[in-house]
């Protein structure tokens, strides 16, 4: 195997917009460490007789702070059974990037710009970037993760997966499923032809979602004054909402049934069913055609909510001028304290719900006392302490199982499975039930050494613990699914 390598560094004063047009290779887009940019190739190839000239292969072009980046195709390597080629750009900060590919994978990671991506047959990953994106795919997944802004997404063929991003969404699908969890913003609006859409641990003030031929299972934190729409034709609707939250909902399905497992009385009229919870606040309508509408209810604790609204409240707090403004920080206090004593259940360990409560109640007096006309320094201090004592009680929490673990769990033979003190695990049959998806899945395999069994099994009781701490399952899910995982 012949190694080629090919970089050309590029400077340009007042540079506000990139284009890059790429036909050559898998490609990577980053940021410079500099205010250069970098353009990078790699090239690994076998029986080639002569070497080739990457430099034929890049062109640049520069005028009135636009930059045009041309990667071409490369003709004698038509036949890739023997070849190896990346491309890496790294980019200072611009305002706007726009990039164009066909048939390779496109990567953008940690740029704070307005992006848009077009790809044909390829993948498109996103990480760690903030502004406004645009991004169109046609024969491709869409991924992605720790990002923040405006988001319009357009797919074809192929799955959207999102995680840990907020901003505002625009999401339109044909042929292919989305999964997404952990995002929040103002708006999202979904429009689906055909695939399940599942999204978990969302906070969104206004939400519509339209699909036709898919499953939808949404679930969603508390807001305040939120209007949720949820349309679907020939497939089951799953609902789920926190327990501490205002709701007003009307349901009408033509053809299918309503299932609710929420602790709010529902009222039914013809084909319409109406259910009031707390004061009504938020606004949430659902309609379906042919399908099922479930509804039910979260009383998880999700420590990321959390740490959003105690942010929220310290900003409230800074930014507090009037008695009116006293009175918003006092209400949001109280949304956090009450979202908190739903989850105190889940805690079985005294000393730990003591501390949690403890840390609550000084929360309490220190928003009760503060004076909006003087200055906030000490109040934004006494909740920094409050807020790392509220935590140290959880990850006590989590720490204490994850011991228990360790110690019950671990040192069990692997063969004859764990038999600690817990009660109501998945038996065999539903354990096969759960397991039977994945077996249709092309990337999975069952055909695995010990060795490897292991280390997938290993994988997924660090998710599992990782899902705890952040409060997305309860202690008790956490022993059920561990238990599943030492069976197989």
């Amino acid at each position: 195997m012949k190694t080629q390598k090919f970089n050309r560094t590029l400077k340009f004063e007042e540079l506000s917009e990139i284009v890059i047009d790429n036909q050559m290779a898998p490609l990577l887009i980053g940021t410079s460490d500099s205010d250069e940019i970098s353009i990078s190739i790699e090239l690994n190839v076998r029986d080639l007789d002569e070497e080739i000239n990457l430099d034929d292969f890049v062109k640049t072009d520069f005028a009135t702070g636009k930059l045009s980046i041309e990667l071409s195709e490369i003709d004698e390597l038509e036949d890739r059974s023997n070849v190896s080629i990346k491309a890496s750009i790294l980019l200072p900060q611009a305002q706007n990037l726009t990039v164009e590919t066909d048939n390779f994978p496109l990567a953008v990671s940690g740029l704070n710009a307005a992006l848009t991506l077009h790809n044909e047959n390829g993948p498109i990953a996103i990480t760690d970037c903030e502004g406004r994106f645009t991004i169109e795919n046609e024969n491709g997944p869409i991924a992605i993760n720790n990002c923040h802004g405006v988001q319009k997404i357009t797919n074809e063929n192929g799955p959207i997966r999102i995680h840990n991003t907020t901003g505002d969404f625009i999401l339109s699908m044909e042929n292919g499923p989305l999964s997404a969890e952990a995002i929040s913003g103002d708006n999202i609006k979904i429009e689906s032809e055909n695939g399940p859409i599942k999204i978990r641990s969302a906070c969104f003030t206004n939400v519509t979602v339209n699909n036709e031929n898919g499953t939808l299972y949404y679930e969603t934190l508390p807001v305040e004054n939120g209007h949720f729409v949820f349309e679907n034709e020939n497939a089951h609707i799953h609902l789920v909402l926190p327990i501490n939250f205002d709701y007003t909902l009307v349901a009408n399905t033509e053809f299918g049934a309503i299932k609710s497992k929420l602790s709010a009385e529902v009222v039914k009229d013809g084909d319409t069913y109406r259910i009031v919870n707390g004061e009504g606040g938020t606004q949430i309508e659902i309609t379906t055609e042919n399908g099922m509408i479930k509804l039910s209810s979260d009383g998880h604790m999700n420590l990321d909510f959390i740490r959003l609204k105690m942010e929220q409240l310290k900003e409230s707090i800074k930014n507090s001028k009037t008695f009116e403004d006293k009175e918003k920080v006092q209400n949001l206090m109280e949304s956090i304290s009450g979202y908190i004593n739903k989850g105190l259940d889940s805690i079985n360990e005294d000393k730990i719900k003591t501390a949690i409560n403890d840390a609550l109640t000084n929360m309490k007096a220190t928003v009760e006392s503060f004076d909006v006309s003087e200055t906030k320094d000490k109040v934004l201090s006494s909740l920094d302490t409050i807020h790392k004592d509220l935590f140290d009680g959880f990850k006590e929490f989590v720490h204490n199982f994850k011991d228990k673990f360790e110690t019950e769990f671990k040192s069990e033979d692997k063969h004859k499975g764990f038999h600690g003190n817990f009660a109501n695990f998945i038996d065999k049959d539903q354990l096969k039930k759960m397991l039977e998806p994945l077996k249709k899945m092309k990337h999975f395999s069952f055909d695995l050494d010990e060795k490897e069994k292991d280390a997938v099994s290993e994988r997924s009781r660090m998710k599992i613990l990782e899902m705890l701490e952040s409060g997305k399952i309860t202690a008790e899910e956490a022993e059920r699914l561990l238990k599943a995982i030492n069976k197989e």
